[in-house]
């Protein structure tokens, strides 16, 4: 028998392939999140990059927490239906995190995509 599920996430995309469990999460661009992060200020901002992207330069309110230690967000967030979106360089591996919060029951995950496409300002 096979135990992995296709799903559609919400914003209509492709089918997702993620194992025995299926994930749900959000899509919606830069330009979408820079303007929903003005306006709320409640949304939790994760940047899955490496540390060391991290360092060189992230958005603003970001929190790091690397894709390959995304089990930790349960350390860190409490309220798993909190507003969270998520980047990482290009897109790829922000998705793989928003599947993997979800899937940890996170109820309000949305991929923002990459760091490349943000137009505001980075920090240090």
């Amino acid at each position: 028998m096979d135990n992995r599920n296709y799903d559609v996430n919400r914003s209509g995309g492709a089918p997702l392939m993620f194992g025995r469990y299926s994930a749900r999460f959000n899509n919606i661009t830069m330009a979408q999140a820079r303007e929903a992060l003005e306006r709320d200020p409640s949304i939790i901002l994760i940047d899955v990059r490496s540390r060391e992207e991290y360092a060189s330069g992230h958005i603003m309110g970001s929190i790091n927490i690397p894709v390959d230690e995304a089990d930790a967000i349960v350390d860190i967030i409490d309220d798993k239906d909190a507003k969270i979106f998520v980047y990482s360089k290009s897109g790829a591996r922000s998705r793989r995190a928003c599947a993997e919060f979800s899937r940890k029951g996170y109820t309000d995950v949305t991929n923002i995509g990459g760091i490349m496409s943000w137009t505001g300002f980075t920090v240090r």
